[in-house]
Parts: structure tokens; sequence; C-alpha cells
């Protein structure tokens, strides 16, 4: 899909490009039009081969094979739209159509802003080969473009004012402007005329540009080392500007040389200048090139110790893989080593940039991105990968291929090219300027709320999560400094053992004049800590994010309410007065809610633990309500069954979202018409109580079962014990409806909320 593999960094054929074509060309006359477009695209004449091939169409209109080699020869000059619309007549074609061509359809698409459709054939793809990544590379990146265009505002960009509808792209930072790489056709640019025959184009040659008070200046880079009849492509200066590493094709010493196939393929070479500004010397070739495959895209870290590359050596991963090897003088370099796949993927890896501050800047068709290549960056040591790749965005990158991004020292602007003219032109330099720093700098000063001295070694709370979370704690002054990200709500608090939690400081990133944000938290300091854990009462587990609401009341009046939520372990930590009680009222989603108790009297120092289980919501699940007695044969409400509706009326005042059925059910002694009644009568006496106590009548249904929902075997004459029957005798609820809170529905079994199991009659 990409003509910078191939017409850069990988090959030119050299018989199709230079030399005496005149006995191929009659030879061509005898052949069909089907044979010499396959005979031009198998010469890199893409451009040529699309026209021999429409040709033959016309002759053939219904010629699968055609059509495919349309699709891949528009494929080739990186035109997605034709290549995508040839490819949707063949891509079901079994007999012609491989895994490859799905892939390569969905890319086409992909770079089409086709995205759904471009998904379906990624899946595709990955379904056929389950061992290559880019499938579910590229689905994941179709579904983070909203992430990738989410920071747009943080970039400016600007095409350069040299560019043509022909080649620009590579720039290197040189003596007050640019070098960068470039195809010309204008008369004295090139000693030689000659076209590669891609998309006939000129060689490319090195171009310098320096902006001035009249506009700039364009001229050739040194012809005669550099610029030759081939191409000249990436470079990397080091040494302080006195060295350099650059790619050309295979051309030493004015001799062209090709692999065993006849291909002429990319090298890299060295070279010194005795003085700033000065000539360039004779090259030197790197030691590790090989002319069976290419070596080019060279980037040098400031300290000159370590060169970044691309290669397509056997053994890497893909395509293209990035290499490092480091400079042993006196033009020696270590075996290269490939970066591995945090950064290379089975697609391609190339032009390669490190910036002073450790940054690998990279491009790649087989990560999570936008369109075609996608700039990256990740921090690197020598050999060593630190960080995960991170996809640069929009608009840095686009649905076309972006490339070759320079960035200067301090990181306030750059270069980069882009074919994103879709098709206006070919690829192009543009500019890129930070508007705004990447992220918010947030200043947090921690204090004493009484003397306003600093707290040290506060932590402090930011919810979402800061980038450097794990720094969140103050210094010695009482401060600390973090990033948050722009466009975004954030919460703090501050937390310190000793001391009361902070209030609650909201703020935001949108709209800020600056990018720095100061804030102030005040704490109390506290004697008595609250500690313990909130958990499933059914599976152990902690609940995460469950809001635990204390309240001071009793003899320390004025308390302050403290709203917290637990973290992932579901562990509370919390500040408390000395001689105190206080009332714990828990929530949180899918559960019911709970309410206990916490005595500090008599103690002034140290930790009281308290750990809480709350019971899951299960709509339609039936729970037991234990000690509901009623007389023999009566459905009036004693006082001992009073007590046990009362906590099922703080249930649902404790829940005020939820709506209940509470049902009443009988053993199978007595007539099942007598207990059916009995128990609707129950069920009827017992909510008329729980309407007494304040509960909306919409909220609870009253429902007698009878015998008809028995949960043991002691069926109509069958010989049990008055334990057996005493099971089978209950008041139960179950939750019906939830407002707001998903949770999960079951039906059947019977759900205990309190230990023991008291409920009984003296019969039905």
């Amino acid at each position: 899909m990409l003509k910078h593999l191939l017409s850069l960094l990988c090959c030119i054929g050299l018989a199709g490009s230079l030399g005496n074509l005149q006995a191929q060309t009659i030879a061509q006359l005898f052949d069909s039009k089907q044979e010499r477009a396959d005979r031009a695209y198998a010469q890199y004449s893409y451009k040529q081969a699309i026209k021999l091939y429409s040709a033959a169409l016309e002759e053939e209109p219904q010629n699968n094979y055609l059509r495919l080699q349309l699709a891949e020869s528009y494929r080739k000059l990186n035109n997605p739209e034709q290549s995508a619309e040839w490819y949707a007549r063949v891509i079901d074609v079994d007999s012609i159509v491989t895994a490859e061509h799905y892939l390569h359809y969905a890319q086409a698409l992909n770079s089409s802003g086709r995205h759904k459709e471009a998904k379906k054939w990624f899946q595709r793809y990955a379904n056929t080969i389950s061992k290559d990544s880019r499938g579910p590379a590229k689905m994941k990146g179709i579904d983070q473009l909203n992430d990738f265009y989410a920071d747009s505002l943080r970039y400016g960009i600007s095409p350069m004012p040299f560019n043509t509808e022909m080649e620009e792209f590579s720039p290197a930072f040189y003596d007050n402007g640019l070098l960068l790489v470039a195809a010309r056709d204008d008369d004295g640019f090139k000693l030689s005329r000659y076209q590669y025959s891609w998309h006939e184009n000129p060689f490319l040659d090195l171009y310098h540009y320096v902006p001035n008070d009249s506009g700039y200046t364009f001229s050739h880079f040194q012809d005669g080392l550099f610029n030759s009849p081939f191409h000249e492509g990436p470079l990397t200066l080091f040494n302080n500007g006195m060295s350099m590493v650059f790619t050309r094709n295979n051309y030493y010493k004015k001799k062209a040389k090709t692999s065993k196939k006849g291909v002429n393929h990319l090298m890299m070479y060295t070279t010194n200048r005795d003085s700033a500004g000065g000539a360039w010397k004779t090259e030197m070739p790197f030691p590790h090139n090989d002319k069976e495959h290419s070596t080019g895209h060279p980037t040098m870290t400031k300290d000159g110790k370590w060169l970044y590359f691309v290669s397509n050596k056997p053994g890497g991963l893909g395509g293209t893989d990035i290499y490092a090897s480091q400079w042993l003088g006196e033009n020696n370099w270590s075996e290269p080593v490939n970066l591995g796949p945090d950064v290379n993927t089975e697609g391609n890896e190339m032009f390669p940039f490190i910036h002073p501050d450790g940054t690998l800047y990279f491009a790649s068709d087989g990560l999570p991105g936008i369109g075609g290549l996608d700039i990256y960056s990740v921090a690197v040591q020598g050999t060593s990968v630190q960080t995960q790749p991170k996809n640069m965005g929009y608009p840095v990158n686009s649905l076309r291929d972006d490339f070759g991004l320079i960035m200067e020292s301090e990181g306030t602007y750059g270069y980069f090219a882009s074919n994103r003219t879709n098709g206006q032109s070919d690829d192009d330099i543009f500019r890129v300027d930070i508007l705004r720093p990447k992220f918010v700098t947030l200043v947090v000063k921690v204090v004493n709320a009484e003397t306003n001295a600093p707290i040290p070694q506060a932590s402090v709370n930011i919810d979402p999560q800061a980038q450097n979370a794990a720094a969140l704690q103050t210094n010695a002054s009482g401060t600390f400094t973090t990033e948050l990200e722009w466009e975004k709500a954030y919460a703090l608090q501050a937390n310190k053992e000793g001391w009361l939690s902070s209030a609650v400081k909201n703020l935001s990133t949108n709209n800020l004049d600056a990018a720095t944000l100061q804030v102030t938290l005040a704490m109390e300091e506290a004697r008595v800590l609250g500690i313990g854990q909130i958990t499933n009462k059914e599976t152990g587990q902690p609940i995460e994010g469950a809001k635990l609401i204390l309240a001071g009341v009793g003899p320390s009046a004025g308390i302050d309410t403290v709203d917290l939520l637990t973290p992932q372990n579901g562990r509370y930590r919390v500040p408390l007065d000395p001689d105190a009680y206080y009332s714990i009222f828990v929530q949180a989603d899918g559960y019911f809610s709970k309410e206990l108790g916490f005595d500090t009297k008599g103690i002034t120092n140290g930790e009281v633990e308290n750990n809480l289980e709350l019971e899951e919501i299960v709509v339609g699940k039936a729970i037991k309500l234990d000690n509901i007695y009623y007389d023999l044969g009566k459905a009036t409400i004693r006082q001992d069954a009073a007590e046990g509706l009362d906590k099922l009326v703080k249930i649902l005042q404790d829940n005020p979202s939820i709506k209940i059925e509470l049902s009443s059910h009988t053993d199978s002694r007595g007539g099942d018409a007598f207990n059916l009644r009995l128990s609707q009568r129950r069920a009827e006496s017992a909510v008329n109580y729980i309407l007494e106590q304040g509960i909306d009548q919409s909220r609870i249904v009253a429902k007698g079962y009878g015998e008809t929902q028995l949960v043991n075997d002691c069926t109509n004459g069958a010989p049990c014990s008055k334990a057996k029957h005493q099971e089978n005798r209950r008041t139960e609820f179950k939750v019906t409806e939830v407002d707001g809170v998903k949770v999960k529905a079951e039906e059947g079994g019977t759900q205990t909320p309190e230990a023991g199991n008291n409920n009984k009659e003296e019969d039905n």
C-alpha cells in the first residue's frame, strides 16, 4: 500500500529504469496487453501497468485477475479510493483472492474514511491469519478514533511554501534551515534526468531549504557526493553537525550494484567535514549494509552513540523494522539489534527520529491508528524500549500517510511529511506547532486548616486519576506537582493518617487562560481512625466504589458529614473524634444500603475497625424475613412480628429506588384453599403495617402463596417433622424493580439477609 516502502526504502529495478530498452520494447510488440501489463507491474511501473490493465479489461470486462491487478496497482500508487473500488469487485472471488488481499482492502477502506467497512475486513483477515497482530490492532484503532481526535487543539499544522505536486519528505534540521528529500524536474537541478518508473517522477535528491527576509531559498545540496543518478534519501547529523549518515541506492564509487534478483536496494553511508559549513568528504558504506536487502532511514542520538535505522533484512518481525546499532569509532558499529515487538509489527515501521530527550518518533502501518502510516512516539534508551508506543493523534495523523516527524530540541515545533491532500499532490512537508502543553500543570498545597502551616507527606486523591498518580504526595513544603488532561473535570481530596480528610475540591481544565492550576487543600488534625472493609456478603469480595457516608451524632455535636468512595480493595480509612458516636450509611450500585454504628466512647487514640457486608440486589430472588410470627389461624401482626417487619421498613427507607413484593407461605397441613386465603390475609396485614410506617403504597404489593411454593418435600400427606414443616412457614420479600440501577435478575431460591432461622408459627 505504501509507495514509500518500495520506491524509497526497498528497491528499484535497474533494468526497468536505466539503460537501453529497445530490444525489450520490440519483444513486447508480440505480447498480449495482459502480458505487457504484468511486465510493467513486475518492473514497478504502476502507472503504465494501470493503463495496460485497463485496456486489457476493455476486451475482457469480466476478467477478475485484471480487476485484482488494477486494485493492487492503485494500492502501490497510494490511491486508496481507486484501490478500494477495484478490490470491492473481486474480494469475494476465492479462487484468486488471498488473506493479504483482505488486509489490503481493509487498509484502503480505512484510508478512505470508511472505518465501519474496514473493520469488517480487518476482522476477516484476523480470522484467517490469527497470528498477525495487524487485524486486531487496526480494529482497536477504529474503536479508539475518538481518542485520537481528543487532543486536536494542541497542534497547529501548516504546509510549507516550497511544496509541489511532486514528492517532498524526510526533513532534517541543517544550517538554519532544512535538508529534505524531494523530486524536481527543473533544469539545472539534476545532472541526469532519469525517472524511476514507479510513478514516473525524477529520482529523489537532497535539497536545502533556508527561510530569509524575502521568502526562502531552495537549492540542491552539494551535487556530486550526494545527488547521484539514483535516490538520495533520509539522513541524520551528529558530532555537532560534523558527521552524517545518509541513505542512497547501492551506488558507490560511481558503480551501481544489484542483488541476486537484479534489484538495487538502499544502503547507508557515513561522511564527515572538517569545519562548519565545509564540504562533505567521500562517503563510507555502513558496515552492516547488504546488497540483498535495504538499509536506510538513519537517526542518531545527540551524543553520537546510538544509530536507529530501518531495514527489511531477514529475521525481522514484518515488512520493515527499526534497528539500533552503537557507534564504536572509526566507522565501526555494533551488530544491529531489532527493537522488538514493543515497536515493530508484522507491518512496516519506518522513518525514525530520535529526539534529544530520548523520545523516538516513527511511522507505522501495523499499530492502532487513524489511516495509513501514522506517527507514534516511544521512549527508548539504547536497545531498550521504555514505554508503549503512543499515537500522536489528529491533526498530526490523518486518514492518509503521515511520517518522517522531526522535533526541535525544545519540542515546541517540528516538521513531517504527509500525502493528506487526497491525490491533489504527492507527499508534502508540513510544519507542526505545539499550541499548548500536552498537559495542564497542577500545583497542590496541603495546609493545616487552623494554622495554615504546610502538611508534608499528605496524599491527594484525584478523580479521575492524574498522569503520575504514584507521586501524589506532598513534599516537606506541603506541595506537589502533577499533570492533568485538558477538557476534563476533576475532584481532589487530601488525606493523611491522623487528620480529617479535606473537603472535596472540584476543578475543570476547560477553557483555561493558562496551563497551570494552583489549589490549596486544608485539613484538620484528628486522633482516632475508623477503618474497615466493604465486601459482598455472599462472595466476600471487596466492593469498589461503595459510598460511605459518615455523620457524627451524640456527644460530639456539629461534626461534618464525610463522604468517601472505597478504592479497589474496598477498604476505608477515616479520621474520627474521640468520645463520639457515628452513624455509617453505606451505598453501592446493585446492593442493599446498610446503616451501622461507630462508637469511639473511651477511645482517645488508635484505630476502631468495623467491616461491613452488603447484600446484592437480585431482581426476583426471594429474601426470607426472620421472626415473623402469627397466632394459630390468624393474620393479626403480633409484637414480635412487628419487630421483624421493622427491619424491612428500614431496608425500604434506606433503598428508596426499589419496589418489592411481600409474600406469605404456609406448610401443607390444612386445606389448600384455606391456606391460600390465610397466607393472602397475612401478607396484606404485613403490608398494611409497613404502610403505616410511612412507606408509599406504590412500592409494595402483598401476595399469598399458601402451600404452592414449598421449599422441601413436605407435600400433602407426606410424613415430616415439625422442623421440616416449619421451613415452609415463612414470610419473604423480593425486589421487583430498581430505578436507575442495573442489577442482575434471578428466579427462584431464597436469600437470607440475617443469620438464623427463627420464622415459626404454632400451626398454619
